[in-house]
C-alpha cells in the first residue's frame, strides 16, 4: 500500500514539475551577437528571479517597466544593485560572483531589451 502511495506522489511530482518548466518563458532564440555574452551572463545570475526576458516571474520585478528605464534607473545604479543587491535587502549581493565585464555584459543586455520592447 505504501509503494503505491509513493509511486502515486513521485508520478503527480514529475507530472506538476514538467508542466511548470513548460509554462517557463525560454529565453530569446533570436538576440544580436554583441547581446548574447550579457543574455548567457543575464539567465545565470539574473534570469531565475528577474525571468530570462525581464519580465519577471514574481521572485523579483520585470526589467520592463518605466521605473528601470535608463532615465530613472541608471547602468551605474544596476552595476550597484547587482553588485551590492538591492536597498530593501530582498535581492543578495552578487559581489564576487559577478566580474566586472559580466555586470558590463549584463547590462548591454538589459538596455538591449528594453529598447527591443520599446521603453528606450
Amino acid at each position: 500500500m505504501k509503494k503505491n502511495t509513493m509511486k502515486k506522489f513521485f508520478t503527480s511530482l514529475a507530472v506538476l514539475i514538467l508542466a511548470l518548466s513548460a509554462c517557463s518563458e525560454k529565453p530569446l532564440s533570436n538576440v544580436p551577437e554583441p547581446y548574447m555574452t550579457g543574455q548567457k551572463t543575464y539567465i545565470r545570475v539574473c534570469g531565475i528571479c528577474h525571468g530570462d526576458n525581464l519580465k519577471g516571474n514574481g521572485a523579483a520585478p520585470s526589467f520592463l517597466i518605466e521605473t528601470y528605464q535608463s532615465e530613472s534607473f541608471s547602468d551605474q545604479q544596476i552595476r550597484n544593485t547587482i553588485i551590492n543587491g538591492s536597498k530593501s535587502k530582498v535581492m543578495r549581493p552578487q559581489r564576487g560572483k559577478v566580474s566586472d565585464s559580466e555586470i558590463e555584459e549584463i547590462i548591454k543586455y538589459i538596455r538591449f531589451l528594453q529598447k527591443e520592447s520599446g521603453l528606450m
